[in-house]
């Protein structure tokens, strides 16, 4: 987030960039693809929207994110499962 300066929707392109690379580099080295680059995604866009939330307001959210990364993980772990 900071690196394109607070622009999120140049933010949201590399992460889909990056994205796309690990899904053709993933495919090609270990032959799954799918699950990695849909876990990538997702943790790549929580890390956009909380990197925005964070740095741009005035007061503190550090304790919504972390619950927030908690239920994705969570989220994550039991779509995993099935």
């Amino acid at each position: 987030m900071l690196t394109t300066n607070y622009n999120v929707l140049l933010s949201i392109i590399f992460n889909l960039l990056l994205v796309i690379l690990f899904l053709v580099l993933s495919k090609k080295l270990f032959n799954n693809g799918i699950t990695g680059m849909l876990a990538s995604l997702l943790g790549a866009y929580v890390g956009t929207v909380i990197a925005y939330m964070t740095f741009i307001s005035s007061i503190s959210v550090v304790i919504v994110d972390i619950l927030f990364i908690i239920f994705i993980f969570l989220l994550l772990f039991f779509v995993d499962r099935s």
